[in-house]
């Protein structure tokens, strides 16, 4: 009998421990859920914010699709797209961002490759020295500065040295528009993007130029960092095509940064010059060896002579 009650009571503590923990853990997951429900679509911007104005260290590689439609239809007509990286060291501040045009666009759903090498600039910075190289005319060029040199990139990169960089230094600039520069940010849901929780937000922009902008920004639940930018307005060149964005990141938060993410040596220029120096140095070669031919032919002939 009483081995009965001291089991009956071993058993009763094991199920109230057991309860217990349970129902610890559902108020625990819970407080979290009510807390990330509680966050307006206005805290969860300013907090993103902050972690980009106060990271140590950001590298990142996305991609920025462009795609043109002609209004009316569901398919792009054009498709434009380009990659690029970004690495930062606030301390050692260093910077390099860099672009690269594909290959190949698609025209009507069709890959058509480009008659010319693929579009490229790299922009790098150490301290107050920024440089800047692009494959359009081949050379490297200083800038006042690293803010300078980023906006001259916003519309060749398709605006992804506009949107990141400026979080990470924030410098005013016009060129393009800003995340920073959003206003009246909403929380519209959430969602998974690369098995990854995105909050989903939405605003709009107090610049006339950009107030018929479409904007949504996905933001990922647990870093707060950007894992995307969709953005679709009319075009500016052509009234009755639509333009649509989507800047995709894969980010890296305050982790160390190699000296090969931060660097850049440009190519040799292949221009007039190298060219003239190309040619220059092969017919040297060419040109002593026949100066050395009519020498030895010289010589030969006189000692014939003499003989």
């Amino acid at each position: 009998m009483k081995l009965a009650r001291a089991t009956a009571g071993a058993i009763q503590s094991t199920l109230s421990a057991t309860t217990w923990f349970i129902t610890s853990c559902l108020v625990l997951l819970q407080t979290s859920l009510v807390q990330s429900q509680d966050l307006s679509g206005k805290q969860i911007f300013e907090r993103m914010l902050r972690v980009y104005a106060e990271a140590n260290t950001y590298q990142d590689q996305g991609s920025v699709q462009t795609d043109f439609y002609e209004l009316g239809q569901k398919e792009p007509k054009i498709t434009n797209t380009l990659n690029f990286t970004t690495a930062y060291n606030r301390q050692a501040a260093r910077f390099r961002f860099q672009y690269e045009v594909q290959d190949s666009f698609e025209y009507k759903g069709k890959k058509i490759g480009r008659a010319t090498p693929p579009e490229k600039m790299v922009i790098w910075s150490q301290g107050n020295n920024v440089q800047r190289w692009w494959t359009i005319d081949d050379s490297t060029s200083r800038e006042a500065s690293l803010g300078d040199a980023l906006a001259v990139a916003t519309g060749v990169s398709g605006t992804s040295s506009r949107k990141v960089p400026y979080l990470l230094m924030p410098k005013a600039t016009d060129a393009g528009w800003g995340i920073d520069s959003l206003q009246n940010v909403k929380l519209l849901g959430t969602d998974v993007l690369d098995k990854a929780s995105c909050y989903r937000l939405t605003g709009h922009l107090a610049n006339d130029y950009w107030k018929n902008k479409e904007i949504l920004l996905w933001v990922d639940q647990k870093t707060f960092l950007l894992r995307r930018v969709d953005e679709a307005d009319s075009s500016i060149s052509k009234p009755k095509q639509l333009v649509k964005k989507s800047l995709t990141y894969q980010p890296i938060l305050n982790q160390p940064v190699s000296e090969e993410a931060l660097t850049f040596e440009p190519p040799r220029p292949v221009g007039k010059s190298s060219i003239k120096s190309t040619v220059r140095d092969m017919l040297y070669p060419v040109i002593s060896l026949v100066g050395v031919s009519c020498l030895i032919y010289l010589l030969s002939k006189r000692k014939k002579q003499r003989l």
